[in-house]
């Protein structure tokens, strides 16, 4: 079995979480900010909204959740119940909402350059075996990732003896394989509790308002990537781990650090490999590379060969090197499209083979590579020209656009963002009074970093206080490049 750690590493402003296997790999990385610093990071979160405008000839609704933008309603997500069946619906989204209205809706998208987020009033609490649907139809389902007949079988039938006369649903997620009825029922129970807390703060509320799950950071990794294969979670932040019972306090005097210092990702010798994450060239074993080309249409992969290394074996031939490639391709990029959370329509431009004839061993090992992706990437196939097509559903921002901010002088397009930088401050700041306690720092940034931390990162910045216990002297120094700082020092 593919046996996997979660690391948890938590800074002033900011969690990051990495995934890695049994060879410390990183195969998921995931960035979550506090206090809306940087792009929206809402997925699962509740609110009672107040519809603002319907649009009948879009079947949609716009409803404000409080955020820069109306978020968007559409007539699918406006009904309480999902339409089965090939006959067309007649509904129309003034049969489910009416302007100025309070509503309860779930964020299923963060909101995107124009656009606001995607909400649906079909709220989902989700636990670490089910998730609990408290509105729509009553019945039971078993998650698809759950293989073993008598296991689906079992569980469905412990599903369907936990409902009630109320009408709601339950979905068994793959972590609930081998969990008992008892287990079942005692997450039920604390989903329905979160559900009646929540249904009561709406009744009080005034829209619109946050009303929920505004949880841990490791709690939403889990609700999204969940724990299959996980052996256990390792976190800096003890705050974290009421989000799983397999989670336990780093301790770096445990672990085969080299120098890692309290820095968890250092001890697990990762530090590398998450700087060069948004490196647009990946390097491949064999030689090839490829080179990766966000845009806002969609994700280019390009499969370079220029120093692959020769066929294996004597009287290999030039098609054999292409196949060998191509599969090597196509399982780091889907290790690369999880890692960068890329989202949308994907297109991997394979190396040109004749015949086409090694097109169903690539799709074989693409299938294999992205099964256990929590996004369910769909693959089409490849076209007549050596196109290998994807989509992969978007909920939350690519972690380009978490990290880095648009540039127009800059040969990708994208720099590190100002916010980015300040929390990188923030962080050596912390490093260094806790090196000396008794150092007076003074942070010199550009001015962008500055606005950065007084604006967005400003919860950043007074944690950061808090921890040294002094406060922290901003300097604007427009010498320095944008996303470059300098601590100046002075003891007490």
């Amino acid at each position: 079995m593919n046996k996997q750690i979660i690391l948890v590493r938590t800074r002033p402003g900011e969690t990051r979480i990495a995934r890695i296997d049994e060879k410390f790999r990183l195969i998921d990385f995931s960035v979550y900010r506090k206090d809306g610093a940087g792009e929206g990071q809402s997925v699962g979160e509740i609110f009672l909204g107040r519809v603002r405008r319907v649009v009948p000839a879009m079947e949609a609704a716009f409803v404000d959740i409080g955020q820069e933008k109306d978020a968007f309603l559409g007539l699918g997500d406006a009904r309480l119940q999902i339409h089965y069946g090939p006959e067309e619906p007649t509904d129309k989204i003034s049969d489910h909402v009416h302007e100025g209205e309070a509503i309860m809706v779930q964020v299923l998208a963060d909101a995107r350059e124009a656009k606001g987020a995607k909400i649906t009033k079909r709220i989902n609490i989700t636990g670490d075996m089910m998730v609990f649907s408290p509105v729509g139809e009553k019945t039971a389902r078993v998650s698809s990732r759950i293989n073993n007949k008598p296991e689906r079988a079992r569980l469905l039938e412990i599903a369907q003896g936990l409902l009630g006369e109320t009408a709601y649903t339950i979905i068994v997620r793959s972590a609930a394989e081998g969990a008992s009825t008892e287990d079942l029922l005692a997450e039920l129970e604390k989903l329905k509790n979160k559900w009646a807390k929540l249904s009561q703060m709406a009744k009080n509320a005034k829209a619109p308002s946050h009303l929920g799950i505004d949880e841990s950071a490791l709690g939403k990794y889990l609700k999204d990537s969940g724990l299959k294969f996980v052996e256990k979670i390792i976190t800096d932040d003890p705050s974290q781990c009421a989000a799983s019972v397999k989670c336990e306090m780093f301790a770096p005097e445990k672990t085969n650090s080299k120098g890692g210092g309290s820095d968890i990702f250092k001890a697990f010798n990762i530090s590398d490999q998450i700087d060069g994450i948004l490196d647009p060239v990946v390097e491949l074993p064999s030689g090839g590379s490829l080179i990766i080309e966000e845009t806002s249409a969609l994700t280019a992969i390009d499969v370079n060969s220029a120093s692959a290394a020769k066929p294996s074996g004597k009287g290999a031939r030039a098609s054999d090197i292409a196949l060998e490639t191509n599969i090597e391709a196509v399982v780091e990029a889907a290790r690369q499209i999880r890692i960068r959370n890329l989202a949308g329509i994907i297109v991997i431009d394979l190396m040109a083979m004749r015949g086409g004839t090694g097109d169903k061993k690539i799709l074989d090992h693409a299938r294999a590579a992205m099964a256990d992706d929590p996004a369910r990437p769909r693959i089409y196939g490849i076209t007549k020209t050596g196109l290998l097509e994807i989509t992969r559903p978007r909920r939350r921002p690519p972690l380009s656009h978490i990290l880095s901010a648009p540039c127009s002088q800059c040969p990708s397009g994208r720099a590190i963002s100002p916010l980015s930088s300040g929390l990188m401050a923030l962080e050596a700041v912390l490093i260094e009074v806790s090196a000396n306690p008794g150092l007076m720092p003074t942070l010199a940034a550009h001015s962008d970093i500055i606005l950065a931390l007084e604006n967005e990162a400003s919860g950043a910045l007074a944690e950061m206080e808090t921890k040294i216990g002094q406060p922290l002297e901003l300097l604007i120094d427009n010498g320095l490049k944008k996303g470059q700082f300098r601590i100046d020092r002075s003891q007490q």
